[in-house]
């Protein structure tokens, strides 16, 4: 007796709805790490240590990226990555550039405001020299002299006056001698206190060499600008002399942004 041979089972036919639903994929973890690091990078101009947030948000997106091209069909989220990676470069570069146009600019009036002040201990007048520790704007409306008197009248103490000038009284006695002068010789330092900058910067102070002096000796300005202002106007805070360069720790107080929280000016 024959046997018919049997027809091979029919393979199942999917719905045309269900042909039509795409495979589940998840959104890669690392792409929106990347996004919401790029996102925090832009605090990156209020304090300097958010660029490793940018670092890592360029990072996080390369690796997003990698991963979904290894398992498309697993994971998605490559605009993610993308935006990531753009604003963690975009916040990034722009805050580095920032920095380092403000510190040439701050660098370049310190440099220019210790020149002047350099000949103002070269050749002025004690009260002429304590009249550079006013505020820029305040020193247009008042003299040398009502400087030195204010300051006289308000210690009450005469021997407290005399150590708080007893450096410029240094200096400017050195610059007496014959054959000594004083010279503008870098930026130590840079930094702001609050939103005005903050500098130190060095003189070098040349003459014989007598029992009391080296033949080349050091001069510390510490100078303040006031924040708003531009071109910066400077002002001087303290003289250190004798000094030994590289010695002075620049002080830096943070940047309040109103609500009682600080972060650093560069």
């Amino acid at each position: 007796m024959a046997i018919e041979p049997q027809a091979p089972p029919e393979k199942e036919q999917l719905s045309p709805i269900e042909n039509e639903i795409p495979a589940y994929r998840a959104i890669s973890p690392m792409a929106i790490g990347s996004l919401v690091l790029g996102l925090i990078s832009a605090l990156s101009f209020a304090d300097t240590t958010f660029l490793a947030a940018s670092v890592l948000a360029v990072a996080a997106g390369i690796y997003a990226q990698w991963k979904i091209r290894k398992m498309p069909d697993v994971l998605t989220g490559r605009g993610f990555a993308q935006a990531g990676i753009a604003l963690g470069l975009i916040f990034g570069l722009a805050s580095v550039t920032n920095s380092a146009v403000t510190d040439a600019v701050v660098r370049r009036g310190a440099a220019a405001f210790s020149k002047e002040y350099a000949e103002v201990l070269s050749s002025g007048s004690l009260a002429q020299a304590l009249h550079y520790k006013v505020p820029a704007e305040e020193r247009k409306s008042v003299t040398p002299e009502e400087v030195l008197k204010q300051m006289t009248s308000a210690k009450g103490d005469p021997g407290m006056i005399e150590s708080q000038t007893a450096s410029i009284r240094g200096v400017q006695a050195r610059l007496k001698e014959p054959g000594t002068h004083l010279s503008f010789a870098d930026v130590e330092a840079t930094g702001f206190d609050g939103l005005s900058p903050v500098a130190a910067t060095l003189l070098d102070l040349h003459g014989p060499a007598t029992k009391d002096h080296k033949a080349e000796e050091h001069v510390l300005l510490e100078i303040k600008a006031e924040g708003r202002s531009r071109p910066y106007q400077w002002h001087l805070k303290e003289v250190h002399y004798p000094y030994v360069p590289k010695s002075y720790k620049l002080r830096e107080a943070p940047v309040d942004d109103g609500h009682g929280h600080g972060g650093h000016g560069h």
